[in-house]
């Protein structure tokens, strides 16, 4: 079955050397070599350890928001974005004029995710969180790629998240503090976040945040965008090889589909 997989994946980036010439692709086929276990990944010491990592991406635990726009667009856009999520959170009426939130409604609307981190752009939460995501992409679609996850963190005042990896280096994430402040910390580096300031981190390091607000809940708005070192002839073709392990299904598919990372997209157009 391996090799099977091996000869579809070969297919597929044949067809992209063709289009695209073989050094585009030098990258995703170490990558795949990787996923095969014919080549070791080798990554920051503080990186997951379990993960496979794409080669040769820029690894740090931090990114300097000032290099990217994106970060400088979520940052100046904060009234509107929170304001959108907010009311897509608690409803119209859970709003004061002024723009805060009723206590009680913010209490019962976290409540009611049970502890749940809300990715906006899965179905479950999609339409509910519809209008708060359009801005978004839109600042990221104009940057590199819409993005692959939209969540909301709720840190509650005094509590800790526990610390966790992502499961690839592919990504980096847009922190942009919509409520509160506190702390977060990533690969033993400690940085304060705090409402309108927009963070960027690499969460294949061990993370974890927390509030220190006076606020009952921080907010924090979590947008996964790909890695700016990634080439959007690379993005494409994991796209198509998730696309395919998708397809085709079974236990060997899942596997390596899950490998490539789960937020591998097919963009419009290609």
């Amino acid at each position: 079955m391996e090799n099977q997989i091996l000869a579809e994946v070969g297919n597929i980036l044949a067809e992209f050397k063709t289009r695209h010439g073989a050094a585009a692709l030098a990258r995703v086929e170490e990558f795949v070599a990787v996923i095969a276990g014919m080549k070791t990944s080798q990554g920051d010491l503080l990186q997951q350890p379990n993960v496979l990592l794409f080669p040769r991406l820029t690894s740090h635990p931090w990114h300097d928001g000032a290099h990217f726009s994106q970060a400088k667009k979520l940052e100046a856009a904060h009234g509107t974005i929170r304001a959108a999520v907010l009311r897509c959170l608690v409803g119209e009426d859970g709003l004061a004029q002024d723009g805060s939130v009723h206590p009680e409604r913010l209490r019962s609307a976290v409540e009611a995710l049970d502890g749940e981190t809300p990715n906006f752009l899965v179905p479950k939460h999609q339409a509910r969180f519809a209008p708060a995501v359009r801005a978004m992409c839109d600042i990221f679609r104009m940057d590199c790629y819409e993005p692959t996850q939209v969540k909301l963190l709720v840190l509650p005042r005094g509590t800790r998240k526990p610390s966790r990896y992502c499961d690839d280096n592919l990504h980096l994430s847009f922190r942009l503090g919509l409520t509160g402040r506190g702390k977060m910390e990533a690969g033993h580096e400690t940085r304060t976040w705090e409402s309108g300031r927009c963070l960027v981190s690499d969460d294949s390091y061990r993370h974890t945040a927390w509030s220190e607000g006076d606020e009952e809940f921080g907010l924090m708005l979590i947008v996964r965008s790909w890695h700016p070192e990634m080439t959007e002839t690379e993005i494409h073709a994991l796209a198509r090889l998730r696309a395919m392990m998708n397809a085709k299904g079974g236990t060997h598919y899942t596997e390596w589909q899950s490998r490539l990372g789960d937020e591998a997209r097919e963009q419009k157009g290609h």
